[in-house]
């Protein structure tokens, strides 16, 4: 899950990018770590000892929708 992001380049031309949401960034640095995000249980363990306030919010409000997240983010291949 990417958000775009317009910014002027020198001269006054746009450049677009892609820039990772915080919550993106958290699961990503999960899933270097070895975590198995599918796992919420391990995943909010893991998470709230590192200090990751975004998905221990996610997955407390919603452990279904923080799975489910995760699921369309492999499918679309965005999580590396």
């Amino acid at each position: 899950m990417y958000m775009t992001e317009s910014t002027p380049a020198p001269g006054g031309t746009e450049r677009k990018g892609l820039v990772m949401s915080e919550l993106h960034i958290e699961i990503s640095e999960l899933i270097a770590a070895g975590v198995n995000v599918h796992d919420p249980e391990e995943t909010l363990r893991v998470a709230t000892a590192r200090g990751y306030q975004l998905v221990v919010r996610v997955i407390e409000h919603d452990p279904a929708r923080f799975l489910s997240m995760v699921a369309a983010w492999f499918e679309q291949e965005v999580v590396a």
